[in-house]
């Protein structure tokens, strides 16, 4: 009779124990899972974010003149290294515009160069989910 409750003694004390660092050793990995959930949203927040940066930088560069194939191709670099965030048929696009002529690309960048005295309105970007977390 001894043993039995000397068993049930250890089963109960155990249980008690178990049930104390439950909580902690579940809030432990559910941190862990929550910072690698975090991280993937920040990471996809800030591939929207420079491609939006880029498609900007480009739109400032047309809306001056100052257009050339280099800008381009960096542009087309970070649409090809983000491609969720990108429009469909961009990439098809820019590509048909570097294979044009020096000539047809320069017409084409006068062409969209903006008169004087028109401004570009330019926006600010947000990013929701970063400013939450800070």
């Amino acid at each position: 009779m001894m043993e039995m409750f000397g068993l049930g003694a250890i089963c109960v004390i155990l249980g008690w124990l178990l049930g104390l660092l439950s909580q902690p050793i579940v809030s432990r990995i559910e941190r862990h899972y929550k910072r690698e959930d975090f991280r993937k949203a920040i990471f996809s927040e800030l591939k929207t974010l420079g491609t939006r940066l880029a498609a900007t930088c480009y739109q400032i560069q047309s809306h001056l003149g100052m257009r050339d194939k280099e800008a381009l191709r960096w542009v087309k670099s970070v649409y090809e290294k983000h491609k969720t965030d990108c429009p469909k048929g961009v990439i098809e696009a820019i590509d048909k515009v570097l294979q044009a002529s020096n000539e047809q690309f320069s017409a084409v960048a006068d062409f969209t160069k903006a008169p004087k005295n028109i401004y570009l309105g330019l926006k600010t970007f947000s990013v929701p989910l970063i400013d939450s977390i800070l």
